[in-house]
């Protein structure tokens, strides 16, 4: 089934970058790909915990976390119309700073075909997530 990732490398420290990534509810200033965020239980990335997100083009969705491996990666899943969307966050130190990954894995009855007609959405939001993540990251650590 579809499966879509954006890497890039960070110029902080793997603290900073992770203060950054388990910041959920200040993604809307990080990246033009997420509208709003809205915290169902804490703010924490705890598992279980549940976000509400809005993003352009894309029905509101609500994320449970499912795994986390604090400081280095979360796991989260949102559910709807017969398609489960995996998503890990994930941080790996290296050459002085951090490796960020960011994965999508879809499955489901009908995951072929909105992998086809929402790829280049999905590796756009990726990607302008990643790069805000990064950018305020090293912003941050200067």
């Amino acid at each position: 089934m579809p499966d879509f990732e954006f890497s890039t490398h960070i110029d902080a420290p793997i603290e900073r970058a992770w203060s950054v990534v388990s910041d959920i509810g200040g993604w809307p200033e990080l990246t033009p790909s997420i509208d709003s965020v809205e915290s169902l239980d804490t703010d924490s990335v705890l598992v279980g915990n549940r976000f509400s997100i809005k993003q352009p083009k894309l029905r509101q969705a609500v994320w449970t976390v499912t795994e986390i491996r604090e400081g280095h990666s979360f796991t989260w899943e949102s559910k709807s119309g017969g398609i489960t969307t995996r998503g890990v966050h994930a941080l790996t130190e290296e050459n002085g700073g951090v490796k960020l990954t960011l994965s999508v894995h879809q499955s489901g009855v009908l995951a072929g075909i909105v992998g086809v007609l929402a790829g280049s959405t999905t590796r756009r939001y990726l990607s302008l997530e990643g790069n805000g993540i990064k950018k305020h990251s090293e912003q941050a650590a200067s």
